[in-house]
């Protein structure tokens, strides 16, 4: 999985970000600094490895809900 190769400060990223689509707050969740939180959660959201794995968590969350179009 993308996981492997992202730092953890990446990955926490990624499962913060999933919670609630703020990209600066989870950034700052993550243990960015708050000055820099913007431009290292923008340059992150560019990379494919995240993308993925945001990917991959926000279809785990999907499945494991049970959400459907006509939920």
């Amino acid at each position: 999985m993308a996981e492997s190769t992202m730092t953890p400060k990446q990955e926490a990223f990624v499962r913060e970000y999933v919670i609630d689509g703020q990209k600066q707050a989870a950034a700052i969740r993550a243990g960015c600094g708050e000055k820099s939180a913007h431009v290292t959660a923008s340059k992150w959201l560019r990379m494919a490895k995240i993308q993925a794995r945001i990917a991959e968590l926000q279809k785990a969350s999907i499945k494991r809900l049970e959400i459907t179009q006509d939920r």
